[in-house]
């Protein structure tokens, strides 16, 4: 996708350091690189970042490179490879060279033009346009990416001038001040206005400026002796007498009453709440219900509403709106005093009305408590309320005189008001500011940021006439090419068995020129969608599995490849490209693979899965082969070796079923670790399921997936008599097991040696 450019192929990777799982490797024995390389390494063992060092080699990113530093290193990557062209090197962040010819498929390919977890976004469809359309596509394409990027940032200069312009033209349009011509007679308009204005500023300011305002004390209770000397009629003295004694008897106050009132809610007919016994025909019980009548509660209503009353008219916010009106007072007859000779208003001692007010409500509400504990009591209203009613008595007098002078010191202002002469300040001054602004356009500062602003609009009128005309060029363009990747995608997943399609494949230029295309299933067509879709709608989240995300993303780089005039003297690098597919398609992609490295310079096979190279191998008939293994050594370290791809497979098998043979007769003393027979549990019934029923799992290639297809089939398939052991095996591996090689803790032994012994039974090992 990059043009021609020298031929260059990789001849050894002779150092890396600090780098991953790498830490200290130097290459030893015969790990020459080849045409075709084949390189194994199970999962979390450093095969995924050599991958991506070679992809950080190819484009000069050293990103990858900083971004795998060994955990606890305090050295940067470092790297040195032998190239065709000489020597590469990662040295203090940066790479001696580049090896351009480089195409890799690995997740980052296509996470990054194809589909990002389960969406596919605006990144990668303009990434995949750039993989669809080819050399002249892709210059077009950032020939109108640069044409919308110097738009933006013209219109971002733009709209910033004509910003700054509005903040000061105030209400004139930026196109009229742009075209603005000064008068001769300006200045005398200017002036003119000016003294409008001050006579209007003088009148129009008095005759908005507010009066002062009187004030309105809260009501007091007015029938609080009488609320207080309330008793109740129509109860008998035998009802209270007993009450009464019921009281003194259990050393209870007359407060208490309430609490006795309250007792009444329980239904008496039951009996008692507390021992169960009987209460019919209990005197004391009808006493209380003569007692605690509907009367009894009125009272303590009518308490109640008084109480709530005092609280709302006395309260703090009441306070403060009338001594904030006295503040406001005082400010406005001293700004009227200035103007006119004004009767004086007394002057007020907010504190004292503060206190008073305060006073009068807690010494109110402290006798109206009082009176709510026992209503029945006749009470006197206290000193205290009779000195906080007295001290608000005075008040009042004092509000009276106060809103009396304030009433005379209005009139004297409206009168004062009525004599002005009506003006409209507004006006005048929206005139003179237009004059003065519009005065302005001739100084230099003003004069050169509207000239700049007429240069760059027309610079980007004409830049939106050149992309119309690009548009147009990559639309013609677009369409004859994008209908021909179409096919040769279709071609390969037609190859690769999938049972969906690709159409409608083209470009719109939504956030940037991008690809779009649906998705053909059972001949509906499905949009891609993207992560605003819903669940519930049918979009490439939803309806391709795993394998075929893997195989459609296969095709886009194949069909890539394909369109390469340069195919030839490129270094093509697969990274694990059959993940989650069946073992049609994998047999596919070897042979799609081999294609592709019999026209390559040279071809990079990295798997996980032996088995997968093996078959591989045995299909490269006539090309040289290099197979190499990134080796675990111990905990922290990996190194790369060359290795026979034939001993890879069954024997491993083998060797893990030996493994846990030894571990179950002496335990730890084995020289086996707890933590690596864990993880040998399920790839060994992987394995052991795989072979029993070779075409029975399609793509599942874990016990897990297993497991859920034994139990969906039932009786019917051929392992549902081990279904549980393999379920449960399952559930106790897979707490310890991790794809990167990680295991979690603690093991039990005990019970690792029960489900160990139950996994040899199950592959006929005991």
């Amino acid at each position: 996708m990059r043009g021609k450019a020298p031929v260059v192929t990789l001849k050894k990777l002779v150092s890396v350091n600090s780098l991953g799982r790498f830490k200290n490797y130097s290459a030893a024995g015969d790990v020459e690189l080849s045409r075709l390389n084949l390189i194994y390494g199970e999962n979390g063992k450093g095969k995924t970042t050599v991958c991506a060092m070679l992809r950080s080699l190819a484009t000069g990113n050293p990103a990858a490179m900083i971004g795998r530093r060994s955990l606890g290193q305090a050295s940067n990557p470092d790297a040195h490879i032998l190239l065709s062209s000489g020597q590469a090197t990662f040295k203090n962040g940066q790479w001696s060279q580049k090896v351009e010819n480089m195409e890799i498929f690995d997740q980052t390919y296509i996470a990054e033009n194809v589909y990002s977890g389960e969406r596919v976004g605006n990144d990668q469809r303009k990434n995949l346009y750039r993989v669809i359309v080819g050399q002249q596509g892709v210059q077009l394409a950032e020939q109108l990416d640069k044409i919308n990027e110097n738009g933006r940032k013209l219109q971002a200069d733009i709209r910033q001038k004509r910003k700054t312009l509005e903040a000061i033209l105030g209400e004139i349009k930026v196109d009229d001040f742009l075209v603005y011509t000064a008068p001769a007679d300006l200045g005398d308009q200017i002036a003119a206005v000016e003294k409008s204005v001050q006579i209007a500023q003088d009148s129009g300011q008095l005759k908005v400026a507010a009066g002062l305002a009187t004030l309105v004390l809260p009501k007091t209770i007015s029938n609080l002796e009488l609320i207080l000397a309330k008793s109740l009629e129509g109860v008998s003295n035998n009802a209270e007498n007993a009450v009464k004694t019921h009281l003194a008897a259990h050393n209870m106050k007359s407060s208490d009453q309430e609490w006795l009132s309250k007792g009444m809610g329980f239904d008496a007919e039951t009996g008692c709440p507390y021992c169960g016994q009987s209460l019919q025909d209990v005197t004391l019980i009808q006493a209380y219900k003569d007692l605690f009548s509907k009367a009894y509660r009125d009272l303590k209503q009518e308490i109640t509403v008084e109480g709530q009353g005092v609280s709302q008219r006395f309260g703090e916010g009441i306070i403060a709106q009338l001594l904030n009106t006295i503040e406001k007072n005082d400010t406005q007859q001293a700004f009227w005093a200035s103007q006119l000779v004004l009767e004086p208003v007394p002057p007020l001692d907010i504190k004292d009305l503060e206190a008073s007010l305060s006073q009068y409500r807690e010494t109110s509400l402290a006798v109206l408590r009082t009176k709510i504990s026992a209503p029945l009591e006749e009470l006197s209203i206290p000193q205290d309320v009779l000195d906080a009613t007295k001290t608000f008595d005075e008040w009042i007098a004092k509000i009276t005189t106060y809103n009396a002078a304030i009433t005379a010191a209005n009139q004297q202002i409206d009168k004062f008001k009525t004599g002005l002469v009506q003006a409209d300040v507004s006006k005048a001054q929206k005139d003179l500011k237009k004059l003065q602004t519009l005065k302005s356009r001739n100084e230099p500062k003003i004069n050169d940021l509207c000239n700049e602003l007429i240069k760059i609009e027309k610079e980007k009128a004409a830049l939106e006439t050149q992309r119309e005309q690009v548009k147009a060029s990559l639309d013609a363009y677009g369409e004859k090419f994008t209908k021909a990747y179409q096919h040769r995608i279709n071609a390969y997943l037609d190859n690769f068995g999938a049972n969906f399609r690709i159409a409608e494949v083209d470009h719109n230029y939504v956030g940037g020129v991008n690809a779009k295309y649906n998705l053909v299933i059972n001949g509906t067509s499905i949009p891609l969608g993207d992560e605003n879709t819903p669940i519930s709608e049918p979009s490439f989240r939803n309806t391709l599995s795993a394998g075929d995300k893997s195989t459609l993303a296969l095709a886009f780089f194949l069909a890539q490849l394909d369109e390469d005039a340069n195919a030839a003297n490129k270094v093509i690098v697969f990274d694990d490209p059959f993940s989650s597919q069946d073992r049609f398609r994998r047999t596919q992609t070897q042979l799609e693979i081999l294609t592709r490295a019999g026209i390559a310079a040279q071809t990079f096979v990295f798997s996980h899965d032996a088995a997968f190279l093996v078959d591989l191998n045995e299909k490269a008939v006539g090309f040289n082969v290099k197979a190499l293994r990134v080796i675990p050594v111990g905990d922290e370290h990996s190194t790369i070796s060359e290795c026979n791809l034939s001993d890879l497979c069954k024997p491993t098998q083998l060797a893990m079923i030996e493994s846990m043979m030894r571990y179950r007769q002496s335990g730890s003393l084995s020289g086996h670790k707890p933590e690596d027979i864990v993880q040998k549990l399920r790839p060994v019934l992987e394995a052991h399921c795989s072979n029993t029923c070779p075409t029975a799992f399609g793509a599942t290639n874990n016990l897990g997936g297993m497991v859920g297809e034994i139990r969906d089939k039932g009786n019917a398939h051929t392992l549902f008599p081990i279904l549980k052991d393999l379920h449960e095996i399952n559930e106790f591996s897979k707490k310890h097991h991790h794809d990167d090689g990680s295991v979690n803790g603690p093991i039990d032994e005990t019970e690792l040696l029960v489900y160990s012994r139950r996994t040899l039974r199950i592959v006929g090992a005991l």
